[in-house]
C-alpha cells in the first residue's frame, strides 16, 4: 500500500501524450504557469488536504480511485493544522481510522469513484482524501486560482486557539474573559 508522486517533466514523451486538456487552456489567464503531477500507485491514500491557491484537475489514467471531498465550511469538522504551520491544509484526521474522529459527523462529504478516463475537478479549498484501488495512475492539473477567504484562517475563533496553542505549548482549555471569547473542551462558545 504505496503511491510515490512526481513533477510531470515537459520534456518526458509521457507530458506530450498527457497533454493538457482544452478547457485547462482556456481557463488560465496567459501569466498562469500550469503545473502537472503523476502519481502512481497500488491501492495508496493520501492525507486529507486542500489546495489553498490551485485549481485542479485529476485525471485517471490506469486503474481506480475513491475520492471524499468536504467543502471549505467542513474545515472546523476536519482538524486542521494551525492556520501559521507550512502544513496548514493538511488534516490531523486518519481516515483509516475514522472512528476514531467523532466530529466527521458533522461533515457533508461527497464520495465519487473514477476509473481510467474519468476526470474531476477540485476547486480550491475543498479538502478531499483519495484511496486508490489496485494499481492506479493519475494525472493531475493544478493551475492559479483567485485568493479565495478560506485560505489561510478559516475561522478567527480557530486561529485565535491555535495560535495561543502553539505559544503556550499546550491545549487551551479556557481563554481569560478579556479576550471575548471562552474555550469549552477545545470549542469555542
Amino acid at each position: 500500500k504505496c503511491y510515490v508522486t512526481v513533477p510531470l517533466d515537459p520534456t518526458w514523451k509521457l507530458a506530450d501524450e498527457a497533454g493538457v486538456p482544452a478547457f485547462v487552456r482556456a481557463w488560465m489567464r496567459p501569466d498562469e504557469v500550469l503545473k502537472r503531477q503523476l502519481f502512481l500507485g497500488r491501492d495508496g491514500i493520501s492525507k486529507c488536504h486542500y489546495h489553498s491557491d490551485a485549481r485542479t484537475l485529476l485525471t485517471q489514467v490506469v486503474g481506480g480511485k475513491h475520492l471524499v471531498l468536504f467543502p471549505p465550511g467542513d474545515t472546523r469538522w476536519l482538524s486542521p493544522l494551525p492556520w501559521f504551520d507550512v502544513e496548514h491544509c493538511w488534516s490531523r484526521v486518519d481516515f483509516l481510522h475514522p472512528e476514531r474522529w467523532p466530529d466527521l459527523a458533522q461533515t457533508s462529504p461527497y464520495v465519487c469513484s473514477l476509473v481510467a478516463g474519468d476526470a474531476l475537478f477540485i476547486p480550491p479549498g475543498w479538502w478531499h482524501v483519495v484511496f486508490g484501488e489496485g494499481l492506479s495512475a493519475t494525472v493531475t492539473y493544478f493551475w492559479s486560482a483567485p485568493h479565495a477567504p478560506w485560505r489561510y484562517a478559516p475561522d478567527a475563533k480557530m486561529a485565535l486557539r491555535d495560535a495561543l496553542e502553539w505559544t503556550l505549548r499546550r491545549p487551551v482549555r479556557r481563554i481569560q474573559k478579556g479576550l471575548g471569547a471562552t474555550i469549552v473542551r477545545g470549542r469555542f462558545r
